[in-house]
């Protein structure tokens, strides 16, 4: 999703509510349709800023997708850091939230990696446990 906005600001020049208007129509709901929403809302009102109603349709999420209430609170503040009137800062959000993504993914490989290791030696463990109670 972010790679996508991204592109369209940067190499299609498109503004942020039409770019996400545009993402939205390429992605599966529940984010597609929520981006698609997001972005003829922003084009239809004139507001001061896109947080508000960014704020809006994220907490919208809730109950509706897999996200956690840590990954909502990032998209929250990703709205506000794209509220931005120049595309520059625009990226600058997305980069940072990228960087954020990457860096949340090796954690959780790293856990789920330790987790599975765990797994491994408990069932080892259980079957020898159990091949001693039945000699």
């Amino acid at each position: 999703m972010m790679l996508l906005l991204k592109g369209e600001i940067k190499y299609q020049l498109t503004p942020l509510p039409e770019a996400l208007s545009v993402v939205g129509k390429k992605l599966n709901s529940p984010f597609g349709k929520l981006l698609e929403k997001m972005g003829k809302e922003l084009n239809s009102h004139k507001t001061k800023g896109i947080y508000p109603i960014w704020s809006t349709y994220i907490k919208e999420l809730e109950g509706r997708s897999a996200l956690l209430k840590e990954d909502r609170k990032e998209l929250l503040e990703l709205g506000e850091r794209l509220g931005g009137l120049d595309r520059e800062t625009q990226l600058g959000a997305i980069t940072q939230y990228e960087q954020l993504l990457d860096f949340t993914l090796d954690e959780v490989q790293t856990t789920l990696s330790q987790k599975v290791k765990l797994c491994h030696t408990l069932g080892i463990t259980g079957g020898l446990f159990l091949f001693i109670l039945l000699l």
